[in-house]
């Protein structure tokens, strides 16, 4: 493939290496389909950290971190992110109307505190 080729569908090298790394970890946390709402959020909560130790965390987490400092990437990486959110959060409402959460239980607070420590736990700044 030609360097004009790829240049025709991404626009840098960055956003090709961006793209590359999107395809490869959705299959790894896409949402589990078993079980009771509440079981599916642990189960992604759960995923979510084994994926984070795996051999591709390293590179996800600075690439991840880079592109957010980038605003040519921003879109990109937010429209990633507020995707595994959005599941997430229709989890929780599941969970809430399944009566397996408390009515009043507020969906964005469980979600950053059941997912905050994982991402931005100090054992995770790779910058260092």
């Amino acid at each position: 493939m030609s360097t004009a080729t790829l240049y025709r569908w991404w626009k840098s090298k960055e956003a090709v290496l961006l793209d590359a790394f999107l395809a490869r970890v959705k299959p790894a946390l896409a949402p589990p389909l078993e079980g009771s709402p509440l079981e599916r959020l642990h189960q992604s909560v759960v995923r979510g950290a084994e994926w984070l130790r795996s051999k591709d965390s390293p590179v996800a987490i600075r690439l991840i971190s880079d592109v957010q400092e980038d605003p040519r990437f921003g879109d990109s990486s937010r429209t990633f992110l507020s995707a595994a959110r959005a599941m997430n959060l229709d989890l929780v409402q599941q969970a809430i109307a399944a009566e397996n959460c408390p009515g009043n239980t507020d969906a964005d607070l469980l979600i950053d505190a059941l997912t905050g420590p994982l991402y931005f736990g100090e054992s995770l700044d790779m910058r260092r």
